[in-house]
């Protein structure tokens, strides 16, 4: 890689890149997933782990939340965020 190449890399990602990105997985594996398991009778628990900037994302996209309010949003290592979905 030269160095304009270097140059022209991403330096992160926004909370709106992270959110483009993990919501159609979101949506089309992992809610799939869970409806597949509800129409079978069984039920389950789903641990969803991740980085914390994507952990924000996802709370920012299942809940809603504006950018002011997930801006203060911590989430500590290790504690558990529970949704649950009907």
């Amino acid at each position: 890689m030269d160095e304009e190449q270097h140059k022209a890399m991403p330096k992160g990602e926004s909370l709106k890149m992270v959110i483009n990105r993990v919501a159609p997985y979101w949506n089309e594996e992992v809610v799939e997933s869970l409806k597949s398991l509800k129409k079978s009778g069984n039920s389950t628990t789903l641990l969803y782990t991740a980085h914390e900037h994507v952990l924000r994302g996802m709370v920012k996209y299942l809940t809603g939340i504006d950018n002011e309010q997930v801006l203060s949003l911590r989430i500590p290592n290790a504690a558990p965020f529970i949704f649950e979905f009907d």
